[in-house]
């Protein structure tokens, strides 16, 4: 079971780092051969899942090593998402904004303090928090929270 949310966890953080690769990358016709062709396929999955999956893994093991896999994909992630904030928002906004904050972190985050990607995760959570509860459902209808939301240039990308 163990190894299995490994597996998971590092599919999903690979998944959505090279779907940020992609949205780097600026050519479309080939980001939408990319996409065409299947590789793809599981980024809906890695979008909604990658923090459970994590968090499974994590709370199973004693402690996270810096230097294991799950460490080094997910640093890899929040790499990603830091370059592709910076492409769209500019490197002084970003730096204006802050970190996500969350007033009280959720235990499953704990094992992952100290890694880059823990505010990463923070920040979706605080988003797919807002979002629930929300009167949108499937892009219609209109939330409130948007205008409030505290760090505008981190949300650029939220269903990470």
């Amino acid at each position: 079971m163990i190894q299995a949310e490994l597996d998971l966890s590092s599919i999903c953080a690979i998944t959505l780092t090279r779907g940020l690769d992609l949205l780097r990358s600026g050519d479309m016709s080939a980001g939408l051969a990319q996409i065409a062709s299947g590789n793809y396929r599981l980024l809906p999955y890695a979008l909604e899942f990658w923090i459970e999956h994590c968090s499974r893994y994590a709370v199973s093991r004693d402690s996270l090593e810096v230097e294991s896999p799950l460490t080094y994909h997910l640093t890899r992630l929040h790499d990603a998402h830091e370059h592709c904030l910076r492409s769209v928002k500019g490197a002084e906004e970003l730096q204006a904004s802050g970190e996500a904050t969350i007033s009280q972190p959720e235990d499953r985050l704990r094992p992952f303090a100290g890694i880059p990607a823990q505010n990463l995760m923070k920040e979706v959570l605080r988003i797919r928090l807002i979002a629930s509860q929300c009167g949108c459902e499937n892009g219609k209808g209109t939330c409130t929270h948007a205008s409030s939301n505290p760090n505008p240039a981190q949300s650029e990308f939220p269903s990470l």
